[in-house]
């Protein structure tokens, strides 16, 4: 297809509003870039006409042009198609560090591509810039990586638990080398980001769960040195019509949920794709790290950004992991949780309104649970931030690798409660016995506990962080 990618130019509008260091950078990556792929600059002050009168002289694979321009392009965007599936692709680039709220507190566009010029090299500038030109490499994570890379895959269940494709990514070779086995924790952080997607807000939540032997979704993950990457694929029923103006509304930067999984995968993704295949309700969502590392680099800044309807036959075939020639190696066998046991006989059961009420009893402490430790996702990433009501970054690097901890324990519980809610959803469905219940309280007491602790854990580093602000207040 490499062909096909070079018989369009790819026609990039330059930015005149960057400071003299930044542009410099950029002509320097735009300098690369042109070595490697046919690129065509066009003036930063060309008017929305003169871009118009230079896509009817002649097609284009690609326009790209500054972020700030690109958001109210929208007779430009209604030049390809606003409707359109395959075909050129239309986005803006970003070669500063931008902020969400820079971005506007609700989608100004239906569809929504960023480009990170900011932090990416130009080996990854370029490896994404092929995506954008060539619709066959748009679907799918091989295209991310070199040739020949093996894909490692494993399927999610209506009661699966991320654990065991947590320890199959954990023991993929090249994971331990670098600069991967120093990025462990946001591997770990974007497999429950991921399976929170689709088992907290997507097909797999308990009021949507289909039976629990029901494939909700799934995953696969490849890496060579420069890239890991990281594909989800589900269905959301909700998104039948016009889905992709639905996941622009969903990952919009600003719009991200404080202890929502958009939000914890912005937190730890180096870029994220969505692609909303036809127009149907399926989704396939990609997430990387880079060898560059932008998450680390500016981990309150937004970064690559790629949301956009797919034509069915441009998507890279899922195929079952394990399932033969071609198909990715399984990272595990499915997994379900135990189920409880169904009642040994029907009938009036004089212990059944007791039960009920220990069961909605267990229900309400653990829905207690869920709404504190999502109130614990804000204060961190108010820490994270530079600490509440303050714009000083923490001092690294233990308060940082505290923080780091704080939010593996907080997706530590939400597997924890996880397990407890379909547990929960399997006695309501089967009956359960009074010791059966007994243990459940026993399991949300326990959660109780260790949210506790976290809370008065956390507190500390609060109280810490608030006498070493004040010392250094004094000290100025």
């Amino acid at each position: 297809m490499e062909n096909a990618l070079h018989q369009h130019p790819i026609l990039i509008l330059k930015d005149e509003r960057l400071a003299p260091e930044r542009a410099h950078a950029l002509s320097r990556l735009l300098a690369s870039l042109k070595e490697k792929l046919p690129i065509e600059l066009m003036e930063g002050d060309a008017s929305e006409a003169q871009i118009l009168e230079r896509l009817n002289r002649g097609p284009v694979s690609v326009l790209l042009m500054p972020w700030h321009r690109y958001l109210k392009a929208l007779k430009i965007e209604a030049q390809f198609g606003l409707k359109r599936q395959s075909g050129p692709s239309f986005g803006g680039y970003f070669a500063e560090p931008i902020s969400a709220q820079e971005l506007g507190a609700e989608p100004s566009r239906d569809r929504l591509i960023l480009l990170d010029w900011t932090h990416m090299n130009a080996h990854e500038a370029a490896i994404w810039l092929r995506s954008f030109a060539d619709e066959n490499r748009r679907s799918g994570i091989l295209p991310l990586v070199r040739d020949g890379n093996a894909v490692f895959g494993a399927a999610w269940f209506g009661d699966s638990s991320p654990g065991p494709t947590l320890d199959g990514i954990m023991r993929i070779p090249q994971l331990q080398e670098s600069p991967w086995k120093e990025r462990m924790g946001s591997v770990r952080m974007l497999v429950m980001g991921l399976w929170s997607l689709i088992f907290d807000e997507g097909p797999g939540k308990l009021s949507d769960l289909g039976g629990a032997k029901a494939a909700k979704a799934q995953l696969q993950v490849t890496l060579d040195s420069q890239t890991l990457a990281m594909r989800c694929c589900y269905g959301m029923p909700g998104w039948k019509k016009n889905g992709w103006v639905e996941a622009v509304r969903t990952f919009w930067p600003a719009a991200a949920v404080p202890g929502g999984a958009t939000n914890a995968i912005f937190n730890y993704a180096d870029s994220v794709r969505v692609h909303i295949v036809g127009d149907s309700s399926d989704v396939e969502i990609t997430v990387t790290l880079q060898a560059s590392a932008p998450s680390k680099l500016a981990p309150q800044k937004v970064r690559q950004l790629w949301v956009d309807p797919i034509s069915p036959k441009l998507v890279e075939p899922l195929l079952a992991p394990g399932s033969g020639k071609g198909s990715p190696a399984a990272l595990t066998q499915p997994g379900t949780f135990a189920h409880l046991p169904a009642p040994t006989a029907n009938g009036p059961n004089p212990e059944t309104d007791k039960l009920k009420k220990l069961l909605g009893q267990a229900s309400v402490k653990l829905q207690e649970l869920k709404t504190a430790i999502l109130d614990k996702d804000k204060v961190i990433r108010e820490l994270r931030s530079g600490g509440v009501g303050t714009a000083q970054p923490l001092p690294p690097p233990d308060t940082s690798s505290l923080l780091d901890a704080f939010t593996e324990r907080y997706f530590e519980a939400q597997l924890q409660i996880r397990k407890v809610e379909v547990a929960f959803e399997n006695a309501k469905n089967n009956g359960a016995t009074p010791a059966q219940i007994e243990a459940l309280q026993k399991r949300v007491t326990a959660l109780t506990r260790l949210e506790k602790d976290w809370i008065e854990k956390l507190q500390k580093v609060l109280e810490s962080y608030a006498k070493s602000d004040r010392k250094a207040g004094g000290d100025s």
